[in-house]
Protein backbone atom coordinates (compact mmCIF):
# COMPACT_ATOMS: atom_id res chain seq x y z
CA UNK A 1 0.00 0.00 0.00
CA UNK A 2 0.91 3.53 -0.21
CA UNK A 3 0.84 6.24 2.29
CA UNK A 4 -1.87 9.30 1.12
CA UNK A 5 -2.16 13.04 0.69
CA UNK A 6 -5.87 13.95 1.83
CA UNK A 7 -6.45 17.77 1.70
CA UNK A 8 -9.31 18.22 4.33
CA UNK A 9 -8.81 22.00 4.01
CA UNK A 10 -6.77 24.27 2.13
CA UNK A 11 -4.55 24.92 -1.44
CA UNK A 12 -1.47 23.11 -0.57
CA UNK A 13 -1.30 19.46 -0.13
CA UNK A 14 1.66 16.70 0.76
CA UNK A 15 3.80 16.08 -2.03
CA UNK A 16 7.18 13.83 -2.41
CA UNK A 17 10.31 16.89 -3.29
CA UNK A 18 13.67 17.67 -2.46
CA UNK A 19 14.15 18.74 1.14
CA UNK A 20 17.57 19.94 2.33
CA UNK A 21 19.17 17.42 0.67
CA UNK A 22 16.79 14.36 0.97
CA UNK A 23 13.95 13.34 -1.26
CA UNK A 24 10.99 13.29 1.80
CA UNK A 25 7.28 13.95 2.09
CA UNK A 26 6.63 17.14 2.28
CA UNK A 27 3.84 19.93 3.08
CA UNK A 28 4.33 23.44 2.77
CA UNK A 29 1.81 26.12 2.86
CA UNK A 30 2.65 28.78 1.01
CA UNK A 31 -0.47 31.24 1.66
CA UNK A 32 1.68 32.15 5.05
CA UNK A 33 -1.11 31.87 8.00
CA UNK A 34 -4.09 30.92 5.72
CA UNK A 35 -6.02 28.07 7.06
CA UNK A 36 -4.96 24.26 6.84
CA UNK A 37 -5.79 20.80 7.89
CA UNK A 38 -3.72 18.69 5.37
CA UNK A 39 -3.30 14.73 6.13
CA UNK A 40 -0.24 11.86 5.17
CA UNK A 41 -1.93 8.74 5.87
CA UNK A 42 -0.76 5.23 6.58
CA UNK A 43 -1.92 2.28 4.45
CA UNK A 44 -3.24 -0.20 7.26
CA UNK A 45 -0.62 -2.44 8.72
CA UNK A 46 0.02 -5.26 11.93
CA UNK A 47 1.13 -4.52 15.00
CA UNK A 48 2.38 -8.13 15.81
CA UNK A 49 0.90 -9.51 19.27
CA UNK A 50 3.65 -9.99 20.97
CA UNK A 51 4.68 -5.97 20.25
CA UNK A 52 7.68 -6.60 18.04
CA UNK A 53 7.52 -4.20 15.62
CA UNK A 54 5.42 -1.69 18.03
CA UNK A 55 8.06 1.17 17.56
CA UNK A 56 7.73 4.13 14.75
CA UNK A 57 10.68 5.94 14.03
CA UNK A 58 10.86 8.51 11.25
CA UNK A 59 12.89 11.72 10.20
CA UNK A 60 11.41 15.36 10.27
CA UNK A 61 12.40 18.86 9.26
CA UNK A 62 10.30 22.09 9.80
CA UNK A 63 10.74 25.60 8.77
CA UNK A 64 8.69 29.40 8.15
CA UNK A 65 8.64 29.62 12.49
CA UNK A 66 7.82 32.97 13.72
CA UNK A 67 8.71 34.36 17.16
CA UNK A 68 5.98 32.44 18.52
CA UNK A 69 7.19 28.87 20.11
CA UNK A 70 7.80 26.98 17.47
CA UNK A 71 6.99 22.96 16.06
CA UNK A 72 3.95 22.86 18.68
CA UNK A 73 0.46 21.34 17.33
CA UNK A 74 0.32 22.51 14.07
CA UNK A 75 2.07 19.60 13.14
CA UNK A 76 0.53 16.17 14.53
CA UNK A 77 1.14 12.58 14.61
CA UNK A 78 -1.78 10.10 14.86
CA UNK A 79 -3.02 6.76 15.12
CA UNK A 80 -6.11 5.64 13.62
CA UNK A 81 -6.97 1.78 16.22
CA UNK A 82 -8.31 -1.06 14.07
CA UNK A 83 -8.14 0.94 11.03
CA UNK A 84 -10.79 0.87 8.21
CA UNK A 85 -9.45 2.83 5.59
CA UNK A 86 -9.41 1.16 2.25
CA UNK A 87 -8.93 2.20 -1.71
CA UNK A 88 -8.27 5.50 -2.12
CA UNK A 89 -8.41 7.85 1.24
CA UNK A 90 -10.88 11.30 0.47
CA UNK A 91 -11.72 13.95 3.14
CA UNK A 92 -14.76 12.61 3.96
CA UNK A 93 -13.23 9.04 5.48
CA UNK A 94 -10.86 11.42 7.20
CA UNK A 95 -12.82 11.68 10.89
CA UNK A 96 -10.42 13.17 13.70
CA UNK A 97 -12.65 11.29 16.08
CA UNK A 98 -11.32 8.53 14.84
CA UNK A 99 -7.62 9.24 15.84
CA UNK A 100 -5.69 9.17 18.80
CA UNK A 101 -3.10 12.08 18.87
CA UNK A 102 0.01 10.48 19.56
CA UNK A 103 2.66 13.28 19.66
CA UNK A 104 1.71 17.07 18.80
CA UNK A 105 5.37 18.86 19.94
CA UNK A 106 8.68 18.78 18.21
CA UNK A 107 11.78 20.29 19.73
CA UNK A 108 14.00 19.79 16.90
CA UNK A 109 15.98 22.68 15.60
CA UNK A 110 14.49 25.13 12.57
CA UNK A 111 15.34 23.95 9.16
CA UNK A 112 17.77 20.99 10.27
CA UNK A 113 16.40 17.48 9.46
CA UNK A 114 16.42 15.82 13.34
CA UNK A 115 15.34 12.10 14.40
CA UNK A 116 12.04 11.84 16.00
CA UNK A 117 12.23 9.91 19.83
CA UNK A 118 10.82 5.94 19.09
CA UNK A 119 6.79 6.26 19.54
CA UNK A 120 5.92 3.51 21.89
CA UNK A 121 2.85 1.88 20.00
CA UNK A 122 2.73 -1.34 21.67
CA UNK A 123 -0.77 -0.25 23.30
CA UNK A 124 -1.86 -1.43 19.94
CA UNK A 125 -0.58 -4.49 20.18
CA UNK A 126 -2.39 -7.48 17.95
CA UNK A 127 -4.22 -4.39 15.86
CA UNK A 128 -4.58 -3.22 12.39
CA UNK A 129 -3.47 0.10 12.79
CA UNK A 130 -3.14 3.55 10.51
CA UNK A 131 -0.66 6.21 11.20
CA UNK A 132 -0.92 10.09 10.03
CA UNK A 133 1.39 12.80 9.86
CA UNK A 134 -1.17 16.01 10.16
CA UNK A 135 -0.69 19.54 9.14
CA UNK A 136 -2.66 22.18 11.10
CA UNK A 137 -2.70 25.91 10.22
CA UNK A 138 -5.90 28.14 11.99
CA UNK A 139 -4.47 31.22 10.70
CA UNK A 140 -1.81 31.76 13.57
CA UNK A 141 0.18 28.74 14.13
CA UNK A 142 4.28 28.94 13.16
CA UNK A 143 6.16 26.63 11.32
CA UNK A 144 4.65 26.37 7.47
CA UNK A 145 6.67 23.51 6.46
CA UNK A 146 6.91 20.67 7.31
CA UNK A 147 8.87 17.22 5.89
CA UNK A 148 9.04 13.29 7.13
CA UNK A 149 11.63 10.74 5.84
CA UNK A 150 13.27 7.67 6.83
CA UNK A 151 9.65 5.95 8.44
CA UNK A 152 10.29 3.03 10.02
CA UNK A 153 8.17 0.44 12.01
CA UNK A 154 9.98 -2.06 14.18
CA UNK A 155 13.57 -2.52 14.80
CA UNK A 156 15.64 0.60 14.12
CA UNK A 157 16.97 0.37 10.63
CA UNK A 158 19.95 2.81 10.13
CA UNK A 159 19.95 5.44 7.50
CA UNK A 160 20.84 4.19 4.05
CA UNK A 161 20.50 6.28 0.72
CA UNK A 162 17.56 7.34 -0.32
CA UNK A 163 18.53 5.36 -3.51
CA UNK A 164 19.66 2.27 -2.07
CA UNK A 165 16.35 0.75 -0.03
CA UNK A 166 17.47 -1.30 2.97
CA UNK A 167 16.13 -5.37 2.67
CA UNK A 168 13.30 -6.73 4.42
CA UNK A 169 14.09 -7.10 8.81
CA UNK A 170 11.31 -9.00 9.62
CA UNK A 171 9.11 -6.80 10.04
CA UNK A 172 9.88 -4.04 7.82
CA UNK A 173 11.00 -2.54 4.42
CA UNK A 174 12.13 0.97 3.76
CA UNK A 175 11.37 1.69 0.32
CA UNK A 176 9.67 4.49 -2.08
CA UNK A 177 6.24 5.34 -1.77
CA UNK A 178 3.83 7.23 -4.07
CA UNK A 179 2.23 9.99 -2.38
CA UNK A 180 -1.20 9.59 -3.94
CA UNK A 181 -2.73 12.99 -4.11
CA UNK A 182 -6.54 12.37 -2.69
CA UNK A 183 -8.26 15.50 -3.85
CA UNK A 184 -9.00 17.28 -7.30
CA UNK A 185 -8.38 14.06 -8.79
CA UNK A 186 -4.76 14.83 -8.95
CA UNK A 187 -3.37 11.00 -9.51
CA UNK A 188 -0.25 9.73 -8.23
CA UNK A 189 2.89 11.30 -7.46
CA UNK A 190 5.79 9.49 -7.08
CA UNK A 191 8.99 10.56 -4.59
CA UNK A 192 12.47 8.26 -3.30
CA UNK A 193 11.04 8.70 0.33
CA UNK A 194 11.53 6.12 3.11
CA UNK A 195 7.91 4.61 3.99
CA UNK A 196 6.06 1.99 5.40
CA UNK A 197 5.32 -1.04 3.63
CA UNK A 198 1.65 -2.25 4.89
CA UNK A 199 1.94 -6.23 6.25
CA UNK A 200 -0.77 -8.40 4.89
Amino acid sequence: GSWQAVNVSSSNTWSATSVAGRQAARMHNLQAFSNGDDWLVSPVFSIESDGSNAEFNFMYYYSGATAQVPATDNFQLLVFPSCTLSGTYTPSMIDPLDWTLLQNTFSGTEAVWSANPVVDLSAYNGMDICIAFRYRDAGFFTAREWAVDDLALGTFVPTVPDTIPAKDPAHLRIASFNVLLADRGAGALEGDVGGLDARH
